[in-house]
């Protein structure tokens, strides 16, 4: 129990500390997913599921961001 509760705190402040500093990094996922159909002689009633998945840099210069 105390091990988890460590993990937590660490967890915690390490994520606060990232707030903080001038570059902050992560993880971002997402999921996708469109039904394209048409009215015209050709119909598809197919749909098309996608999962992203990338990282992230955003580095403080002040007023603006890269």
């Amino acid at each position: 129990m105390k091990k988890i509760l460590m993990v937590g705190v660490f967890l915690v402040v390490t994520q606060l500390s990232f707030g903080i500093s001038p570059i902050n990094l992560g993880i971002k996922g997402g999921y996708t997913s469109s039904k394209i159909t048409t009215s015209l002689d050709q119909f598809n009633d197919g749909s098309v599921n996608n999962f992203l998945v990338g990282a992230f840099v955003r580095v403080n210069l002040g007023e603006i961001y890269l």
